[in-house]
């Protein structure tokens, strides 16, 4: 046999018996196959990683309120993170401090994702709540993915976003009683401007008094036009006024034709300011740092003004707007065919929810 047949020979030798091989090759070889195990499993696994695949469960919980809604979900065995999620759908809709009575009841139902030995993984999702109220009767919340949208979001039944708007109103009940924009000035005397004789015509009998002469029309009475840069708000004399969004107070004090006035300058360029006010909250000072919801005051008729109500103005930018149809009022509403498709599903889920409640006993 030729020196090149025995090298061949002898490098097959040694890809077929390892031991031949040196100690270093030999822990190579090894350290190999254990990454190989560690990824795919040995041949002696039949399912190398079933432990760790997980699985999406769907379930209800039904309770009653007993306490803080937060508390009564936890006790009912609602998840952490669906706790939170639900409580801060739901405080888009209602107070959940004074609307709120033991006795009233919930369902919600989440998804969770568990590994198949059964511990739960990732954070459980709200799918759809309701909420049964003495005070404001049934509310609910359902999850649903709107246009082009990247992550579902809870909307309430009729197609608001279920996150509060970025600014409440100043009142707990709004009745508008003057909107933005050129108005006639309620308080100004009315001028009036001498009409101009009308001209006769060539058949004009019509146009001539009983003595022959041409007919002279009163005078025009007008009102000077002036521009509303806020809404009034028609509330009785000591209706409690709160701030619209957290922010710093940069005035609290008479103003000319505002009465006692509050301007409170808040993030993103917002401002809000109220007008003829009857009185200030305790302790209210320029300079102080105020929480949304806070008091502020009291609703009066001080100032050019002609009975109680709230003059509310929101400026942006320095510029005054419409805080009626500005977004950081106004809850994003769903439209068109997302509205359609999302009604759909709050029926299906509302089923669900009432034969959640029928399972249960409930009336």
């Amino acid at each position: 046999m030729t020196k090149l047949c025995w090298a061949a020979v002898a490098a097959l030798c040694c890809f077929v018996s390892p031991v031949w091989a040196s100690a270093d090759d030999q822990a190579g070889v090894e350290g190999a196959r254990v990454e190989e195990e560690r990824l795919l499993g040995s041949a002696g696994e039949q399912t190398p990683t079933k432990n760790h695949l997980p699985f999406t469960r769907r379930l209800r919980v039904t309770g009653a309120i007993d306490g803080p809604l937060a508390q009564s979900a936890a006790r009912a065995g609602l998840p952490a993170t669906a706790v939170l999620e639900m409580v801060r759908a739901f405080r888009a809709a209602v107070d959940l401090d004074e609307d709120l009575m033991n006795g009233d009841s919930f369902t919600v139902s989440y998804r969770q994702e568990y590994t198949l030995e059964g511990h739960p993984i990732g954070a459980a999702q709200v799918m759809w709540a309701t909420l049964s109220t003495a005070a404001r009767g049934m509310l609910s919340v359902h999850r649903f993915r709107a246009g082009r949208a990247r992550q579902e979001k809870l909307w309430l039944a009729n197609g608001e976003a279920a996150v509060p708007a970025g600014m409440r109103w100043p009142l707990d009940e709004i009745n508008v009683s003057s909107g933005f924009g050129l108005r006639s000035d309620p308080i100004a005397r009315p001028v009036a401007i001498a009409a101009k004789p009308v001209a006769t015509s060539a058949r004009g009998r019509n146009n001539k008094t009983a003595s022959g002469g041409p007919v002279r029309p009163g005078p025009i009475v007008r009102r000077a036009l002036l521009m509303h840069q806020g809404v009034d708000f028609a509330a009785e004399s000591g209706t409690p006024i709160h701030a619209a969004a957290a922010g710093t107070v940069t005035g609290a004090r008479q103003n000319g034709g505002y009465g006692n006035w509050i301007e409170i300058n808040h993030d993103d360029g917002l401002k809000t300011v109220y007008g003829h006010l009857s009185a200030f909250a305790p302790d209210l000072i320029e300079g102080a740092w105020v929480e949304r919801g806070q008091l502020i005051g009291f609703v009066g008729s001080t100032g050019r003004s002609t009975g109680p109500h709230l003059h509310f103005e929101l400026h942006h930018n320095g510029v005054p707007t419409n805080p009626v149809v500005h977004p950081a009022v106004r809850r994003l509403q769903m439209r068109g065919g997302d509205l359609a498709r999302f009604r759909r599903l709050v029926t299906k889920d509302l089923e669900e929810a009432r034969q959640e409640c029928d399972a249960c006993g409930n009336p």
